[in-house]
């Protein structure tokens, strides 16, 4: 998609998300370690809490503070613009049009923060047992990342699909 549209910022914008993925994709296979059955590089085995090629066990710099981003984000676009829209006639960005997700993404950011609650139970400290040993042994935040992938599906086919609706309706005006 980035390279069959002729607006500059959408490109990058296409690129931006392309590499971001393909940092996630490393990231979250470590680079590769547990399928090839690579040893720990030397460069990780210093900063790295849980032996694994990759950076966003080293630090809530790498891992939960991006992630707070990105859910934000997430929630903001899908949930929040509609809503705005919907009442004052205008979202919160509704320049450049192709930025917002739609409603395709919402199951995702919904499903993202309801796979999420036993870790939120946990970090309100109410309990004197985990709201995770209730959850068959999977750690809450496992759930929330597969919905914030998913996300970027459904937002990339919503994308691919509202770009082509954008070009006909060009094309209808040139005529």
């Amino acid at each position: 998609m980035a390279f069959q549209n002729n607006e500059k910022w959408l490109r990058w914008w296409l690129i931006v998300i392309c590499l971001g993925l393909a940092y996630l994709l490393g990231e979250e296979t470590s680079y590769g370690q547990h399928y090839f059955d690579l040893p720990m590089f030397d460069a990780f085995q210093n900063f790295n809490d849980q032996g694994e090629n990759n950076i966003h066990n080293s630090s809530s710099w790498f891992d939960q503070k991006p992630r707070a981003i990105l859910l934000l984000g997430m929630i903001l676009g899908t949930i929040v613009h509609p809503l705005v829209k919907r009442f004052r006639g205008r979202g919160l960005f509704d320049n450049p049009w192709w930025l917002a997700p739609t409603l395709a993404c919402l199951g995702c950011v919904v499903f993202s923060q309801v796979g999420a609650i036993p870790e939120r139970i946990d970090d309100l400290n109410m309990f004197s047992m985990s709201a995770q040993a209730f959850t068959g042994g999977y750690r809450s935040s496992e759930m929330e990342e597969v919905y914030m992938y998913m996300f970027f599906v459904a937002y990339l086919l919503s994308l691919r699909h509202r770009l082509k609706l954008h070009k006909a309706a060009a094309a209808r005006l040139e005529k």
